[in-house]
């Protein structure tokens, strides 16, 4: 039987540890394992995705050069919205 086979894998202790402060329909999440634990949608940190958008570039360009579905991105910029980093 191949390692790790048998079901019984030790995880590592924060895996269960990724709070998704939109709510579970949204991709956002705190992922202490991916980013350092900032906020990121499937890997990409919603900062980046807000520094795109503030540059000038569309959300459906920011989903398509990220490989992320359209909501993921309105989620982000929501998520940045509501922290006051994209607030005029």
């Amino acid at each position: 039987m191949p390692s790790g086979a048998s079901g019984n894998e030790v995880k590592h202790p924060l895996a269960w540890a990724k709070p998704r402060p939109l709510g579970r329909s949204s991709n956002v999440a705190l992922d202490p394992l991916r980013s350092f634990g900032d906020p990121a949608v499937r890997s990409v940190p919603t900062s980046v995705i807000a520094e795109e958008f503030r540059a000038g570039d569309s959300p459906e360009s920011i989903a398509a050069g990220f490989e992320l579905e359209l909501q993921d991105v309105y989620d982000a910029l929501r998520f940045k919205m509501g922290t006051g980093v994209l607030a005029a």
